[in-house]
């Protein structure tokens, strides 16, 4: 199903509207979907509707008014899938504030970020990665959300001279890995998450 996904959005980058509502609905007919799958198809659907609608309109997501970026904050709020790291993604790059800290703006957010129609697409499946404890002692916990297609994604760690010392592969979109950290010799690391051509990267300090 996810590859259906990107199918869908690529054929809106490509502005293709018709084709890409058709198959979003016929998901439920190609794809068993459980309770929680259902709810996370329709916000996904309402979604891409909402945003084929902006593309017929010709409206860039960078151009929303207060009520477009009201309905962004509600999917961001209620989704747990794609549909809400979509949403959330799209509203912290194009408006530079967290989804969380918006609503009751009347006016919407200040607009500072990027009009690079280019970084927005990027950002939209950047994947999101938190780690704790860091500093780390005995072990850290990585916990992702990536938006997973037909992608290798995996989290590698690396010494400041570019060595890896681990990676760990991910199959799930969303979840938690723990890292082992006690033969690791202390110092600074770089972790990075990368979810084929898109990665997010940071430091790790361990400390014994």
């Amino acid at each position: 199903m996810t590859s259906d996904y990107q199918i869908i959005d690529s054929w809106l980058q490509e502005k293709n509207t018709s084709s890409a509502l058709s198959l979003l609905n016929l998901i439920p007919q190609l794809y068993p979907l459980d309770s929680i799958g259902t709810v996370e198809y329709n916000y996904y659907k309402s979604f891409k509707t909402w945003q084929a609608g902006l593309i017929d309109q010709n409206i860039d997501m960078i151009n929303l008014d207060s009520t477009q970026i009201a309905y962004l904050q509600s999917i961001a709020s209620n989704s747990q899938g794609i549909a809400g790291l979509q949403a959330s993604n799209i509203l912290e790059f194009a408006f530079r504030v967290p989804y969380i800290s918006c609503p009751g703006c009347p006016n919407g957010p200040v607009k500072e970020g990027s009009n690079n129609k280019g970084d927005l697409l990027n950002k939209i499946y950047e994947p999101r990665v938190s780690i704790k404890p860091n500093p780390s002692n005995t072990w850290v916990a990585f916990t992702y959300q990536i938006f997973k297609g037909e992608y290798n994604s995996f989290i590698k760690i690396s010494n400041l001279n570019n060595e890896v010392i681990k990676s760990i592969p991910l199959n799930h979109s969303q979840g938690q890995e723990i890292l082992d950290t006690r033969e690791i010799p202390s110092g600074v690391y770089i972790y990075t998450l990368t979810n084929g051509p898109y990665s997010k990267s940071g430091k790790l300090s361990v400390s014994h």
